[in-house]
């Protein structure tokens, strides 16, 4: 019964079909950038990636396209190989959405962002190992890449650019310093239709934008600094106010309060004096951001100030980068959205935690 559902014609509208379609290979080389002498091995001094990807070429057949520049989702498959026997290698899955910034004729300058899961081959281990750079073979995977690409024929499209890869399991398990790669890239984009794309903004409809409230619970875990240490949950609680730009995209504003057991638990064993200790492991801060939107998928991105620290924390500021998934969504009533997400919280390059969140908007 779901397969018959693909031959209805209402779902048309829904699905790329083979002219929205190209198929992406890249290959890139460059070095990890180790960013902390905290870590004790050196970079490697070459490593590569290999990626291919399924990317959804919008030219204007939905309003939302034309009204953001035609943008380029994805579905991504990435290969790391760092250089070294003690680094392994990285296999990387996530969705990205791309974004021109610059668009004239057969040449066009695009940014992109991704972000999903990954595995690596070799991690900390306590069996004498020095790559302390990450703890865990299931981790975080975040790409940012800047690049050009040119037209070539009705079939073939060449880019080239530079390009960052960040593995990480959000203290989920020590340690985690991570893994940048930095590198530059080359690649070829295969239309199987036609690279000559129909674009146009015609399909334009004028939207209102509608304020929305929303409030969205998490809850991620955390060991302490130890390696194989203890575990402790970490709690967030945010309100905001939402509202719509370029149509399908919002920016959101609001605050947050966060108990963090774990810091709790990192006190307890170095103070003797326990007096208001569940007081020492709150935060609260206020926050603005915005979400890239396609379909029910959202990509938040949230810079906040803190207004309450821990103790223990030097940062005055954070950022969180993740992806949501609108499993419920009804403008006509009260209750107008629900969603689930994954969001992974930094302190400029390091990262704090990976928070699951439960979301809703009114």
């Amino acid at each position: 019964m779901l397969l018959i559902t693909w031959q209805v014609s209402a779902q048309d509208s829904h699905l790329p079909s083979l002219n929205e379609l190209s198929f992406d290979l890249k290959l890139a080389g460059g070095k990890i950038l180790k960013h902390t002498p905290k870590v004790y091995l050196d970079a490697p001094p070459f490593s590569q990636e290999i990626e291919f990807s399924i990317s959804h070429r919008t030219f204007g057949k939905r309003s939302w396209e034309a009204q953001n520049n035609f943008l380029i989702p994805s579905l991504n498959f990435t290969v790391i190989n760092y250089g070294s026997q003690d680094f392994g290698q990285v296999y990387a899955f996530f969705p990205a959405i791309e974004y021109n910034i610059l668009r004239k004729n057969n040449f066009a300058w695009r940014v992109k962002f991704g972000g999903g899961i990954s595995y690596v081959t070799e991690h900390w281990e306590r069996s004498d190992t020095l790559n302390n750079y990450v703890g865990s073979s299931i981790n975080n995977f975040t790409l940012i890449q800047l690049g050009a690409n040119y037209i070539v024929s009705d079939h073939i499209e060449l880019q080239a650019g530079a390009r960052i890869s960040h593995i990480s399991n959000g203290t989920y398990r020590q340690p985690n310093f991570g893994i940048n790669n930095t590198t530059g890239f080359v690649g070829i984009n295969y239309y199987p239709v036609s690279t000559q794309l129909p674009y146009t903004k015609e399909t334009v409809i004028p939207k209102e934008n509608q304020w929305l409230f929303g409030i969205r619970k998490g809850l991620s875990f955390s060991e302490i600094n130890t390696p194989d240490g203890a575990m402790f949950p970490i709690f967030s609680l945010s309100a905001y106010a939402n509202n719509t730009f370029l149509q399908k995209h919002r920016y959101f504003f609001g605050a947050d309060i966060t108990y963090n057991q774990r810091a709790e638990g990192l006190l307890r064993y170095s103070y003797n004096n326990l007096d208001n200790l569940s007081n020492s492991s709150w935060n609260s801060s206020i926050f603005g951001g915005a979400e890239l939107l396609y379909g029910k998928v959202g990509i938040p991105l949230q810079v906040g100030i803190y207004t309450r620290k821990m103790p223990n924390l030097t940062k005055f500021w954070y950022q969180k980068v993740g992806m949501s998934y609108y499993f419920y969504q009804n403008d006509n009533h009260f209750f107008k959205k629900a969603f689930a997400s994954a969001i992974l919280k930094t302190h400029t390059q390091n990262a704090d935690n990976i928070e699951f969140c439960l979301g809703f908007m009114f």
